[in-house]
């Protein structure tokens, strides 16, 4: 952990229990910052609520067949998340000259917007990644990128084009937390719309 820059935690208490077990028996110091909160769900702020609504979708009785475009009655819808999360990359993360690496402790709703953003996901991409139970970063898991190809040290990009998801109490030499490699930026055909479109109607 102290070969990371700046290290950032959401403001929640569960958050900072987690970057105090990461960081116990360091020096390294943590930034606080409330863009790194939790989704505001408003009135579906509870877990049964929350799968309650993706059962919906799931179900079509909801208007939307969207967990993206879904509007949280009194909330923060994910447009907004997404917002906040780049507002985040620019504001902190951007400012740090010469930082090569920044650990984030945050929580599961501004992760998977954090993937939209950096994987360059469509919202159906999220959509289909989302509607399970609870996706699947689980509390302590480890999402980690890089530009550096990790098979060729030499091979370095100008964005994000590997990740690599490890959950609580899994080996990373197990096998099961290989790193995959995804389009830093994707771009589409006409052709390719078109299907998009016909594949959501």
């Amino acid at each position: 952990i102290a070969a990371f820059g700046p290290c950032w935690t959401s403001p929640f208490v569960r958050a900072r229990q987690t970057a105090a077990i990461l960081s116990e028996g360091t020096e390294v110091q943590w930034r606080i910052d409330d863009m790194l909160s939790e989704q505001h769900y408003g009135e579906s702020a509870n877990i049964e609520a929350l799968m309650n609504i993706k059962a919906r979708i799931r179900t079509g009785e909801e208007k939307t067949k969207s967990l993206w475009s879904f509007y949280f009655n009194g909330g923060e819808n994910h447009t907004q998340l997404d917002s906040r999360f780049r507002g985040f990359v620019r504001e902190r993360l951007m400012s740090e000259v010469g930082v090569e690496q920044s650990l984030i402790v945050a929580h599961a709703g501004l992760i998977n917007v954090a993937r939209y953003h950096i994987e360059s996901m469509l919202p159906e991409d999220y959509d289909a990644h989302e509607m399970r139970d609870h996706g699947d970063v689980a509390n302590g898991a480890l999402l980690i990128y890089t530009r550096q190809n990790p098979n060729n040290q030499a091979d370095v990009r100008d964005a994000y084009q590997w990740r690599r998801l490890v959950r609580p109490m899994q080996e990373i030499t197990d096998g099961s937390a290989e790193w995959d490699e995804f389009p830093s930026v994707r771009t589409y055909t006409s052709a390719d719309l078109l299907e998009q479109i016909n594949n959501l109607d």
